[in-house]
């Protein structure tokens, strides 16, 4: 429904598909919300006319706002913005998602974003060409280094910067010290008596998001079989020399054989 081709009707469905989102429970999916978000990063809703824009962002905010698993909606559509919006071709939905993903940040708290997912694009929302999309990285960084209540969390990403962007970053910070309260909130939590999220907050789902996303990339990373990456070195003759470095040299090829660390080998098939 939120990929018709017809201006329209697309206008009319992801109006249409908020005022489901606000009053139907079955709008609380974060699949749901991930399914919506890449037809609509994949669709024509991102690059069009500024009205469909309009709708199209308020539809993934509703959808994130309303998710039933705290923060779940909130990780999976920013997920969706980080890793197809920020590969897109096309120019404007590339500088549109950076946008979202820095409304979100405002929208629900920095804490709430899929932190790990953001540190990781961060380099390069920070260093793309268009300098719109590099300013949203910068404001999306000041956020969450005020959530932190300090850049330690996000130095790896800072030591990338150019020097005029430290620069600016500080500024920013000293300007404006503190985050801003969130400007929605999400539903699951309102009537729960918070006063925001703490540094320590942050830095536990910084560090969490981490785990999280390193264990899905050595689960989706194929295992290596070792024996027949050996058979196709020297590691064998270079065993047999007499010479010490060429022993050490075999060990080398063995190791390297083994592939990224940490290392995901192949089960032997047999005795």
């Amino acid at each position: 429904m939120v990929k018709d081709k017809n201006a329209g009707a697309l206008d009319a469905a992801l109006q249409c598909a908020r005022v489901y989102a606000a009053h139907c429970g079955g709008a609380c999916s974060a699949d749901l919300a991930a399914n919506v978000a890449k037809e609509i990063v994949k669709g024509s809703s991102f690059s069009s006319r500024p009205t469909t824009l309009k709708l199209s962002t308020a539809l993934l905010l509703k959808l994130m706002e309303v998710g039933a698993d705290g923060a779940s909606s909130v990780h999976s559509v920013v997920g969706v913005l980080l890793s197809l919006g920020l590969a897109s071709r096309k120019p404007k939905v590339v500088s549109n998602s950076a946008s979202l993903v820095l409304e979100s940040a405002l929208a629900f708290g920095a804490a709430c974003l899929p932190l790990a997912e953001v540190s990781n694009s961060a380099s390069k929302i920070l260093s793309h060409a268009n300098g719109e999309v590099r300013e949203f990285g910068m404001n999306i960084l000041a956020e969450i280094c005020r959530s932190v209540g300090s850049k330690s969390a996000m130095q790896k990403v800072i030591d990338n910067l150019k020097k005029a962007q430290v620069a600016q970053l500080d500024s920013m910070l000293e300007s404006q010290p503190s985050p801003l309260p969130p400007t929605v909130g999400l539903r699951s939590q309102r009537g729960q008596q918070t006063s925001g999220d703490s540094g320590v907050d942050v830095m536990a789902a910084l560090e969490q998001g981490a785990k999280e996303l390193e264990a899905k990339r050595f689960a989706s990373r194929k295992a290596v079989n070792l024996m027949n990456e050996v058979a196709k070195t020297e590691y064998a003759a270079k065993l047999k020399l007499a010479k010490w470095s060429e022993k050490v040299a075999a060990l080398d090829i063995l190791i390297n054989c083994g592939g990224e660390k940490p290392y995901k080998l192949a089960q032997p098939s047999g005795p």
